[in-house]
């Protein structure tokens, strides 16, 4: 598996949600908190001190103020934010209607978009190179299946994560001409230095988001070493990937796709008596 969280993501999550739950506790019922930000830490504050000190702040705001000013003056009173021990929150308020004030409630209404950078092809490396390490030489042929469950997987990830990435070089010369170059850096999983590399694996089936729903849909994407210890021949089992001797281009080997070998109707996940009908 490729694309799991790692424990570490797994613990921040949790502590945002705990922070979140401990808002959502707030006693002070005529707005809306909105969580505009938030940064983790692995020491644990005190929550019931925080929101506390969020009562307090809330003391200090009228909701008869106009929803425009909430909503893009953003002034510094109109925002509670607090920072310890590598800890950061910054929350907003949305007054509620007057006719839904002084009701009890969950006291978060929104909070922000969360967004990271995509690494497909590290966790593609690193979920290889702790397979390619794991079992010592197996004296046969050794090929690795991968199952990325990740928001998104293609052959561009594959090929970067196998033969380093790929990177534009751009540079302009005195009289202001403007060149590039494509080329791949060196952090390839199997070709560093202009050297092969992790011989021992013969080959990588790698899927995306694979589960048995989608196995008519998902194409799996092959890949055979260019200088493996012990060579596979798919024989036009499954389709695969080669690195041409000549053209030192990756060139698609005919053969079935998974669906076809295991003979997994086009319409799957209708039942098998539909799917037949159809």
């Amino acid at each position: 598996m490729a694309g799991v969280e790692t424990d570490e993501e797994t613990s921040a999550k949790q502590r945002k949600a705990e922070l979140h739950d401990a808002l959502d506790r707030v006693n002070f019922p005529n707005f809306f908190l909105q969580i505009d930000e938030v940064r983790t830490a692995s020491r644990r504050p005190s929550f019931r001190r925080r929101t506390r000190n969020v009562e307090a702040w809330l003391t200090t705001l009228a909701p008869d103020i106009p929803m425009e000013l909430f909503q893009f003056e953003r002034r510094k009173s109109m925002q509670f934010e607090w920072e310890e021990s590598g800890w950061f929150l910054r929350l907003l308020v949305i007054p509620k209607s007057v006719g839904h004030r002084g009701k009890p409630g969950r006291a978060v209404g929104t909070s922000g978009i969360e967004t990271k950078w995509l690494d497909t092809r590290g966790e593609l490396r690193r979920a290889v190179a702790d397979k390619a390490r794991k079992y010592g030489d197996v004296e046969l042929p050794f090929i690795i299946a991968i199952n990325h469950i990740g928001v998104s997987c293609d052959r561009t990830d594959w090929t970067d994560a196998l033969f380093g990435t790929s990177a534009v070089n751009i540079w302009f010369t005195d009289d202001a001409v403007h060149h590039q170059e494509p080329f791949r850096k060196n952090d390839g999983l199997w070709l560093l230095d202009g050297k092969a590399r992790r011989t021992n694996v013969s080959a990588i089936i790698g899927g995306w988001a694979i589960n048995p729903w989608s196995m008519g849909a998902h194409r799996l994407e092959v890949y055979s070493h260019f200088a493996p210890e012990r060579p596979f021949d798919f024989q036009g089992n499954l389709s695969c990937w080669v690195l041409s001797e000549v053209t030192g281009q990756l060139e698609e080997h005919a053969g079935r796709t998974s669906a076809e070998i295991l003979g997994i109707p086009h319409n799957w996940p209708l039942s098998w008596d539909q799917a037949k009908e159809d």
